[in-house]
């Protein structure tokens, strides 16, 4: 029987202490289990932030990207627009996209808004009845243009109006679609034979102040001749057109005949004027016959072979004969100083016009030499990613861009006249101005108190930011005052005083949360009437405006102070819940009043949760005693 209780006994002991064990592990596993509660709610709390942040960040990756789509469609649409105002037909505007589009799959270094921007160029020299001529030419204009932008590493402006114009100075009467191509082709051929130190507005210049010389020249001096000679006379950007002037001034001397009197017997001496073709008139002057000078229609095609094949033997055999240099027999020819210097220049410098002509003849066509440059010159390469990239924004932007042009108008009209109405009453607009200011400036000083203290409080950093003060002391004022004669001081200053104001509220949260519950209130009291305010003061200015409408109500009763909290209204009910001072409703009590009950007996283990006292936004309505 003894062994039996000791039996019992030691079971009983045994059961005991299992007993305790088991509850000791049960409340373990209590507090584990909440914690890792705590730790998953936190978790998704985290998520959820994660979440929202990187769909904020999609929607404003994605209207960053309609913006920038709206802003590359605006050249785009100003072509359209600025060739619908030139009276340009709808179908002729069709056209010119098509066009435009079409060259750019071809030239893809040409988005479709330069395309249409060289097109308005090309129609000022093709005229309505030619744009044929000109979308065939188009695809040679806008590889010459990135030709030269490779070779020169910048921009290059008006390139389509200058090559065709160049073309046309230089021909009489209306050119051929194939004459034009040709021309174009050439051209590009020697502007990228000469390297990039001339270019297409070069050539423009210089045939246009060759003027009447420029219809007769053929397309050796003009393109394996003529670039040696602009290249000469160039200085920086511009100059090239003295080549053309002298092309002029010695065209005068040869083909019209105006030489001065006193150099007829040396052009008769050298044999290069016959005496039956000059011509005395009565007066003792001297005329030549049309034709007179030896080969004249050579020199009007290549002034380059005249100067070497007719000029230069018979300047030699005369200076020989007199013991005279060739500047002194040029010299003594021509009376004109640009003359002198072509004249001198083409001959003395023929090895060098040989050499450069032997250069461009070496090089491939505009097409072969765009396509080689495009497999292998990077900045080609970037602008035709880029071009093509510019398209897609182009037409992403031309949905949207169009619709918004009458806003902008309409709204610019609007704020136009608030403006003269704002002039109209200098002093209602200074109120509305500093109250504005002052709104701002307390509600960005309150928003960054509160969002400092929050976030010190949701982190729990608190105690280490306690120990940070509590280590530094007064060495912060120290170090403060010290800096304070600098703007980096000043700055530093402001950070550490926004640190210790973000650690105080944070250490005296509990009697500075309702204060600034409070004020809030208070705040918010004061946007409405300043709102209030602002839409009388609007509707004085600008009568003709629909009324604001105003945010209290007509016979509302004034905003109680923020100060005092406000009585329990009669209608409510004990377990009516209150937001802010307004009910919501009793359906909700039972499950709030359960709850907050619940977390208000909890004891306080540091973190956010349910405020016991009573002081927060969410009030339960008591029966007035």
């Amino acid at each position: 029987m003894s062994t039996f209780a000791y039996s019992v006994a030691i079971r009983l002991s045994v059961a005991n202490l299992a007993s305790q064990g088991i509850r000791l592990i049960a409340k373990d596993l209590l507090s584990a289990h909440g914690r890792a509660v705590a730790l998953g709610d936190k978790l998704k709390a985290l998520k959820m932030m994660a979440v929202g942040y990187g769909m904020s960040r999609a929607g404003e990756g994605i209207f960053g990207f309609l913006e920038k789509a709206v802003d590359s469609s605006k050249e785009y649409t100003r072509q359209i627009s600025l060739m619908n105002a030139a009276g340009m037909t709808h179908l002729e505007v069709a056209k010119a996209v098509g066009a435009a589009w079409a060259t750019s799959r071809d030239v893809i270094t040409s988005s479709a808004a330069d395309n249409l921007k060289s097109i308005r160029e090309l129609r000022t020299v093709f005229g309505q009845q030619r744009m044929g001529e000109a979308y065939s030419i188009l695809p040679t204009v806008q590889r010459t243009k990135a030709i030269l932008e490779a070779l020169s590493g910048r921009e290059q402006e008006g390139v389509a109006f200058d090559m065709v114009k160049a073309i046309e100075l230089r021909t009489a009467g209306t050119m051929s679609a194939a004459q034009m191509q040709r021309n174009a082709d050439m051209m590009a051929q020697t502007l990228m034979g000469m390297g990039g130190t001339i270019n297409v507005h070069d050539y423009h210049m210089a045939l246009k102040q060759a003027r009447t010389a420029g219809f007769g020249l053929n397309d050796e001096f003009v393109y394996k001749y003529l670039p040696t000679l602009m290249q000469e006379v160039k200085t920086g950007s511009g100059g090239a057109q003295t080549a053309g002037t002298a092309v002029m001034s010695a065209y005068q001397a040869i083909v019209s005949g105006v030489l001065k009197k006193s150099s007829v017997p040396l052009w008769e001496a050298m044999g290069l004027i016959a005496p039956r073709d000059v011509v005395r008139n009565s007066g003792g002057g001297v005329q030549l016959r049309p034709g007179a000078v030896a080969q004249a229609q050579l020199f009007q095609a290549n002034p380059y072979a005249w100067a070497n094949q007719v000029l230069a033997p018979a300047v030699q055999r005369y200076g020989a004969a007199h013991n005279l240099s060739r500047e002194q027999v040029i010299t003594g020819m021509f009376g004109n100083r640009m003359t002198q210097w072509l004249m001198n220049t083409l001959i003395a410098k023929a090895p060098q016009f040989e050499r450069d002509r032997k250069l461009i003849g070496s090089g491939l066509m505009s097409e072969g030499t765009y396509r080689k440059l495009l497999q292998t010159n990077p900045q080609l390469a970037e602008q035709a990613m880029h071009a093509q990239w510019r398209n897609i924004l182009d037409i992403i932007g031309f949905r949207i861009l169009p619709r918004l042009v009458p806003l902008m108008t309409s709204f610019a009209n609007t704020l136009d006249w608030i403006g003269q109405a704002m002039a109209r009453h200098p002093i209602r607009t200074d109120v509305i101005v500093g109250g504005l200011a002052a709104l701002a400036s307390g509600l960005t000083i309150a928003s960054k108190a509160l969002m400092t203290a929050g976030l010190i409080k949701f982190l729990g950093l608190g105690p280490t930011i306690a120990r940070s003060f509590s280590l530094i002391g007064a060495g912060i004022r120290i170090v403060a005052l010290a800096l304070v004669g600098n703007p980096i001081g000043l700055a530093v200053t402001a950070v550490v005083a926004l640190g210790i104001a973000a650690y105080e509220l944070w250490k005296h949260w509990d009697t500075i949360g309702p204060l600034l519950h409070r004020a809030w209130i208070a705040i918010e009291n004061g946007v409405i009437g300043f709102i209030n305010r602002l839409s009388g003061a609007l509707n004085h200015i600008l009568p003709s405006f629909a009324q604001i409408p105003m945010i209290a109500e007509a016979g509302a009763q004034p905003a109680p102070s923020p100060f005092v909290r406000p009585a329990t209204p009669a209608h409510m009910r004990p377990g009516d819940v209150l937001l802010d001072g307004k009910k919501v409703g009793r359906v909700m009590a039972p499950h709030l009043s359960t709850r907050f009950a619940n977390d208000a007996a909890r004891p306080n283990q540091g973190t956010t949760g349910f405020d016991g006292s009573g002081r927060g936004l969410l009030r339960v309505a008591t029966p007035a005693r």
